[in-house]
Formats: C-alpha cells, sequence, structure tokens
C-alpha cells in the first residue's frame, strides 16, 4: 500500500518489487450530448520497481524487467485501458540492491 513502508526482504538472494498507479491528468475529450454526458480522456503510469541484489544480479534484473514490460507492450485492457511507451530505466546501486523502474504510459476514456 502507497502509505504503508515497504517490507524489504532481509534475504538479499531474492528479487523483489513494488508496483505503483500514478495518475496524472485528464482533459474533455467531447461535448455534453442529448444525455448530459462527456467524454474524458485519463492518462497516468504504471511504475514497477524492481530490486535484485548489488553486483551479480544484473542478467536476473533485466530479464524480470524485460518480462514486465513485454506484458503490457502492445495491449489493451477489455474495458479500454490503452498502454503505450513500456519502457526499462535503470536506477543504479542502493545498499545492497540494484534497482531498476518500468516505466508504463496508460489512457483511457471516462464518460461523465
Amino acid at each position: 500500500y502507497e502509505n504503508k513502508d515497504p517490507a524489504v526482504p532481509r534475504d538479499t538472494t531474492t528479487p523483489w518489487a513494488l508496483a505503483h498507479v500514478r495518475h496524472q491528468g485528464g482533459e474533455q475529450a467531447s461535448l455534453a450530448g442529448a444525455s448530459g454526458t462527456r467524454l474524458w480522456d485519463r492518462t497516468g503510469t504504471i511504475v514497477v520497481q524492481v530490486y535484485t541484489r548489488a553486483g551479480d544480479a544484473f542478467r536476473k534484473n533485466d530479464v524480470i524487467c524485460q518480462a514486465i514490460r513485454d506484458g503490457f507492450q502492445g495491449y489493451t485492457t477489455p474495458g479500454g485501458v490503452w498502454f503505450r511507451n513500456p519502457r526499462v530505466e535503470e536506477l543504479g546501486v542502493e545498499g545492497p540492491w540494484f534497482g531498476t523502474n518500468v516505466l508504463v504510459d496508460f489512457l483511457y476514456t471516462e464518460i461523465l
């Protein structure tokens, strides 16, 4: 949960990850019709932070991050969430961990 500190594993041989959904904005995409409803485009980014042991786990980190990236690449949910621009950004070493972010932008239309 966002409002709690993550339970960082003491065992540095086990990879771990944190996932966050960050809404970034929205804009009106249509005028109101006879029903009074409008379309709103909503955007955001999914951030998955992946950590593996520093020093010898770069390959393991790469495999995990590519799997997460590829899981979003080119997909749309049945509800109409469109995933775009999946990418991997290395953070570097943080204590005993090597950190990497997988970022995926998303877009969906809301009817209000």
